[in-house]
């Protein structure tokens, strides 16, 4: 989904709504996550704290959208 751009991408700087079991999380896109494919997306440290706890690694199931 963000093409061969990393850092600049026109993904970077929008919103995202993140939510895993119930829990949702907004965040800022800031660039492209070399390790995803397709509809993944890499969370920082604090924002996946927000959803779950770390030790769980890799989490499937998860669903986001953009909200800006």
């Amino acid at each position: 989904m963000m093409g061969q751009q990393s850092n600049g991408n026109p993904f970077c700087g929008r919103k995202a709504e993140i939510s895993l079991r119930g829990k949702k999380a907004i965040g800022t896109l800031v660039d492209k996550c070399p390790g995803c494919s397709g509809q993944s997306i890499d969370l920082s440290n604090a924002l996946f704290d927000e959803l779950a706890d770390e030790a769980e690694g890799r989490i499937s199931n998860v669903k986001w959208h953009f909200i800006t």
